[in-house]
Order: C-alpha cells, then structure tokens, then sequence
C-alpha cells in the first residue's frame, strides 16, 4: 500500500523540521510526502526547501500554491498526490516511528478503507489544562484528520475540504462518519509536541473568536445557544440579582471541565483551578461577540 502524506503548514518555523524528521524516520517506506505552505510569512518554507536538498529526499514535496488555509492545502495536496491511498498530518504534533506502519495495518487488518486519527488532549501547564478542559475537555481521545489514513477514492465521495479558516475539521469528519464505516485505532495517538500557542487570555480570546466566527455558519445550533444563553444571563442581570447570576456562572463554569475530562484530579492543582473561571469567560465572551457580529452581518 503506497500513501501520500499530506502536510499543510503556516509560519510553522518551529515545527516544520521536527515533523520533516518525524515522516522520515517512518518504519513504513511506502510514502510520498506533500509539504503545502498555506502563504507563510516566517522562514519555515525556506528552512523546509534546504532540509530536502541536503537529505536529497525525492519522495519529499515543498508546494506553495497561495492557499490560505488549512483546509484548501489539503485540497491542494489531494489533486498532487499519485497514490491511492492519502494520510495527513499537522506539524507541532507528536507521533511515533510506527504511526503510519500501525495505521496501514490496521486498516488491513480489518478490512476497510478508511481510519480516522486519534489526538490526546493533554497539557503540561496550568493555563493550557485550564483552556482544554474548558473546551475539548482534558486528556480524552479526540478524533481529528491528521493521522487520518483513508483510500484516495473515498475524498471523492466527500468532495473537498470546505474552505474555511476554521471548523472544516469537524464537518468533514461527521460528513465521512454519515457516509462511510470509519474505524478507529485507539492504539496510535498523536499528542501536541507544545500546546502553548493561546498562553495568556488576550491571545486565548483572538483565537476563539477567529475560531467562533470562521466556523458560525456551520455550527448554527451553537451559535444559537450561545445567544440565547447570553440574553438570559443579561436579562436575569437586570432583573434578578447580579450576583446570584455571576453565582451560577461560576458554578456551571467549574462543572464543565470536571464532567467533560477523563481524568479530572488533572484539574486539582491550585494553579489550573483559578485559570478556569476567567478561561472559561474569555471562551464564552469571544464566542458571543463573533456569533452576534456574524449575525448582525448576515441580517
């Protein structure tokens, strides 16, 4: 089985010789690796070009293509890749020597077309346990594209990945789970190499509300909660007491993370506790603000 990798990457000069190194250090050699620079404005093509002239890797791809995003790279790195059978992978993740050789198996092994990739949600520091159990929820298994191993064949039956900043991820995978028998290898999980990109509030509150707003008009349903969840908090605020609503808040706020993370004494340290609440305000605060400008533009 011959696969073409797929790896989109912006401004990833941190990252992008790690993850070179990692694809070829792959016990499994059967590969074809697609670099696709999403118009990057740091070093990290530069640095990619020299790594594949020095090692003299012709398997390897540098592509740029002027694509904007995550999602049209991998759009683009389908229509250029000759075998039949596509993987992606981001950079600034951690996976092992066998990750692909155990996902080919895997696949074979119980015959079906297509593997989706697993993502451990865990963290080293306070502010970013806090920041994962407020969404995702900390140290559960995710299923995300990268390390997603499916038959070529199969992306022409889902079409293309929607063209969007953000939130593309997600509808594809719900789009391929209502289409298709997806397996799921529990056994080969990929890890964040640095999970530190969102490391104070002002940056967590950017990327949420980029996030939020690329992403509100496929999920509408959030949107709408987030809305009236918002409404009722104002007009209880008004009409009640401040306090008994900033109360319940906080109260719901602290729940979230315990209810959602898999391993909650994660949660305990004192550090990671205070990070919760203005974590979790900044979260619903940008979500609010990039839904409601959606909204008034869309009217």
């Amino acid at each position: 089985m011959n696969v073409s990798i797929i790896i989109p990457y912006k401004n990833e000069e941190k990252n992008i010789i790690y993850t070179a190194k990692k694809i070829l250090e792959q016990n499994y050699k059967k590969y074809e690796v697609i670099f696709i620079n999403s118009n990057s404005n740091d070093s990290s093509f530069k640095l990619l070009d020299n790594f594949i002239y020095k090692k003299k890797l012709k398997n390897f791809r540098n592509i740029s293509k002027n694509t904007l995003y995550p999602s049209d790279s991998k759009n683009e790195g389908i229509k250029l890749s000759k075998y039949e059978y596509i993987s992606f992978m981001d950079c600034g993740l951690k996976f092992d020597k066998n990750w692909l050789d155990k996902q080919v198996k895997f696949l074979k092994k119980n015959k079906q077309n297509i593997v989706l990739g697993n993502l451990f949600s865990s963290a080293s520091q306070s502010f970013d346990k806090a920041v994962i159990s407020q969404t995702w929820g900390l140290n559960r298994l995710i299923n995300v594209i990268p390390g997603t191993l499916i038959k070529k064949n199969l992306l022409k039956k889902t079409g293309n990945f929607k063209v969007l900043r953000a939130g593309y991820d997600r509808i594809w995978i719900l789009n391929v789970r209502q289409k298709f028998k997806v397996l799921d290898n529990k056994e080969n999980i990929l890890k964040y190499r640095d999970k530190s990109d969102s490391n104070n509030l002002i940056k967590l509150f950017n990327k949420i509300y980029l996030y939020s707003y690329h992403s509100s008009e496929i999920f509408k349903k959030k949107k709408f909660i987030y809305l009236v969840v918002f409404l009722i908090f104002m007009f209880s605020s008004v009409y009640i007491h401040l306090m008994n609503s900033i109360l319940v808040y906080t109260i719901l706020r602290l729940l979230f993370p315990f209810l959602k993370s898999k391993k909650i004494y994660d949660l305990c340290d004192l550090r990671t506790l205070l990070f919760l609440i203005p974590v979790g305000f900044i979260i619903d605060f940008a979500r609010i603000l990039a839904f409601f400008k959606k909204l008034v533009k869309s009217i």
